[in-house]
């Protein structure tokens, strides 16, 4: 058996389907973990690329699905099946150099869960990447939280990313069936399960170091006030609240949604379909004045004024920055 799957959960990646796979297999120990390719149906070139390498290495496996099941079910396919102890699902991002020993030397401690900071991915060819996303001071190395509140006090809502989430095989397949279909199409289904393996956990570990190269999401294909402002909603208070997280803790990452309001603000600007967004999501706001302030000017204010208002931010966040420095 091996330790761990890194599963590649495939639609149409034949851009970077490569790179993410000579991600694992170049490092030190990446012909010791089972490398998972589950193709969803691809029209692309991604199935004869991972068939490539299933032939070249023992430790390459692809799947591949007859027809196009969805991205939820993919991810659910991938846990199912992957064969070892813990399973990573790296989607189409990229495992830092370097970085897959670490990752094993913690799983070696025998976590229940673990989290993999990671950063924006500036250049595929070489790989450039920017900060980390959680930020801890510059401080590397893993770090043991002292309890869930602490867990999620520290990572916020980068729970959500999928390729940062290690799950432990065995609490995954504990999970009953019914309950694992029932997050199909909540676009957190990633995260619902995650935190579900955290019930009752002893032992979770953050690795600090900058562990994988996000792939920037230009584009929004999905109703963001019904994802951002509802289905978040029901994972901080309702899947938290079944695993023990406070309420304290989730109201203050409900909260806090900065980015959330950041990302209106561009996807407004960049994706045309979001006017089709549905702002009754907004009404979950209630009782959050700022929050809701803050959601409504972002979603009402007129199209043609959001590239005036991106600009003014970045200008505030550099002044900011050389105010720091000084």
């Amino acid at each position: 058996m091996y330790k761990l799957t890194i599963a590649l959960p495939c639609y149409n990646l034949e851009r970077t389907l490569k790179t993410s796979i000579e991600s694992v297999l170049s490092q030190e120990g990446g012909d010791s973990v089972e490398v998972l390719v589950v193709d969803n149906s691809s029209t692309d070139n991604s199935v004869e690329i991972a068939k490539e390498y299933e032939k070249q290495y023992p430790n390459v496996k692809c799947i591949c699905n007859e027809t196009n099941i969805g991205p939820d079910r993919n991810f659910l396919k991938c846990l199912e099946i992957a064969e070892g102890q813990y399973v990573l699902m790296l989607g189409d991002d990229i495992l830092m150099n370097g970085i897959l020993p670490k990752i094993m030397a913690c799983l070696a401690e025998d976590p229940d869960f673990m989290f993999l900071n990671y950063s924006p991915l500036l250049k595929l060819n070489p790989v450039e990447t920017g900060k980390t996303y959680v930020d801890f001071n510059n401080a590397t190395g893993p770090y043991i939280p002292k309890d869930i509140d602490e867990l999620f006090e520290k990572i916020g809502h980068r729970m959500t990313f999928l390729s940062s989430l290690v799950f432990k095989k065995e609490r995954f397949d504990a999970i009953p069936h019914d309950v694992r279909e029932s997050y199909i199409n909540t676009f957190f289904l990633q995260t619902h399960l995650a935190m579900l393996t955290l019930k009752g956990s002893k032992k979770n570990i953050i690795l600090r170091d900058n562990c994988v190269a996000a792939g920037a999401n230009l584009g929004c294909g999905y109703d963001f006030y019904n994802v951002w402002f509802e289905q978040y909603r029901k994972l901080l208070f309702e899947t938290g609240a079944e695993i023990g997280v406070s309420k304290e803790v989730s109201e203050k990452l409900w909260k806090n949604q900065n980015s959330t309001i950041r990302a209106i603000f561009y996807f407004r600007w960049k994706v045309k379909a979001s006017k089709n967004w549905d702002k009754k999501y907004l009404r979950n706001l209630k009782g959050y004045p700022w929050l809701r302030f803050k959601a409504i000017f972002a979603a009402y204010l007129p199209r043609f004024l959001l590239p005036l208002v991106m600009v003014v931010r970045a200008v505030y966040k550099k002044l900011k920055r050389i105010k720091r420095k000084k």
